[in-house]
């Protein structure tokens, strides 16, 4: 929907960068604003933090299900 999906270039010693679902966008404010924002994942001292570079599609289970808030990594 927003930015790129993953490249060769995101592969081993490249940094951590995710895509995000349409709904994980929207709770982080506007969807072209989430794209190149920096996340932390985790708890310290095991945190890792990802760079957004795509915002990508809801998927739901079931046709009336609520989409989940989703990071691709």
């Amino acid at each position: 929907v927003h930015g790129r999906w993953f490249e060769s270039a995101d592969g081993a010693g490249a940094p951590n960068v995710a895509a995000v679902s349409e709904s994980l966008a929207r709770a982080l404010g506007p969807a072209d604003a989430v794209v190149g924002r920096s996340l932390t994942l985790g708890e310290p001292p095991n945190s890792t933090t990802v760079t957004v570079v795509g915002v990508v599609r809801d998927t739901r289970p079931a046709p009336h299900a609520v989409p989940s808030r989703t990071i691709y990594r």
